[in-house]
């Protein structure tokens, strides 16, 4: 949903980061890094040495399932019971992060992986967690959170205000929806059932 990944993208500290370079000068933007291209690809081993206390696999496209990579890109994938927890896609260009329903893309700059790498050390450290909502068994969307305050209170009215389109109140408040937090620690999973409100 393009509402919910544009609010979700103007909340993250990445995204703060990306408009604070916007203001900085030509010159600052230069040092920073800010137009520096990186190849993405070649970042490969310092993200599984990131990853390696979760039991990482990188793939190419000459691995079952992944003949969709382009050649020369890898996926870089968590599985935990069977199930795919993270995924970071390394294309020429471009990162993509996943972890639960939630993801991001991340631009072939150093800028852009400076803050792929913050993001992605605050889910290693247990520090973020991603937060899918899904209603009557459909995807509404997903965001990500600081773990300061994984309160029902507090999901329920951030919920509120990233779904705050009055169509998809109407489905919330009728059919219900359920939260999940999504770590990459799966044992601090938490999921809450929000019930639907009656006429």
């Amino acid at each position: 949903m393009l509402t919910l990944d544009l609010i979700q993208n103007l909340k993250n500290s990445e995204t703060g980061t990306a408009i604070r370079n916007r203001q900085q000068s030509e010159e600052d933007k230069i040092k920073d890094g800010f137009y520096t291209e990186i190849a993405i690809p070649e970042k490969k081993d310092e993200i599984l040495d990131l990853l390696k206390n979760f039991s990482p696999e990188a793939h190419t496209n000459a691995d079952e399932n992944f003949d969709w990579l382009p050649d020369g890109s890898f996926s870089i994938v968590v599985m935990k019971d069977g199930e795919e927890i993270l995924y970071a896609d390394l294309f020429e260009d471009e990162l993509t992060l996943g972890v639960g329903g939630w993801h991001t893309h991340y631009a072939g700059y150093l800028t852009d992986y400076r803050m792929f790498l913050e993001v992605l050390n605050e889910f290693i450290d247990g520090r973020r967690c991603a937060v899918c909502i899904k209603s009557n068994e459909e995807w509404m969307g997903c965001f990500t959170a600081g773990t300061e305050d994984l309160s029902e209170t507090s999901l329920v009215k951030e919920v509120n205000e990233i779904l705050s389109a009055r169509e998809l109140q109407k489905k919330l408040k009728e059919h219900g929806y359920r939260i999940e937090c999504c770590f990459l620690d799966t044992s601090k999973n938490k999921v809450y059932e929000i019930a639907a409100e009656k006429e």
